[in-house]
């Protein structure tokens, strides 16, 4: 079975569906090296699923690297 698009769909806490994208597609959405991707699950800066050896990052995750904090 050919997968054209790579995220997966998972269910968060309130049942609603929730983007996993692999560590290259996040740091392709990002514009950042997978290496920083990398160190920042590492350092737990970057919330994280880890599925044996594979990481995935949820879309909530990636979006809020990317939004302002409210102060």
């Amino acid at each position: 079975m050919l997968i054209e698009d790579a995220t997966t769909s998972n269910l968060d806490r309130s049942g609603a569906a929730t983007e996993m994208l692999t560590v290259a597609q996040a740091a392709h959405f990002l514009r950042l090296h997978p290496a920083t991707l990398y160190r920042l699950v590492k350092e737990g800066a970057l919330p994280c699923i880890r599925l044996g050896r594979l990481i995935r990052i949820p879309m909530s995750a990636i979006l809020g690297l990317v939004r302002p904090s409210a102060m």
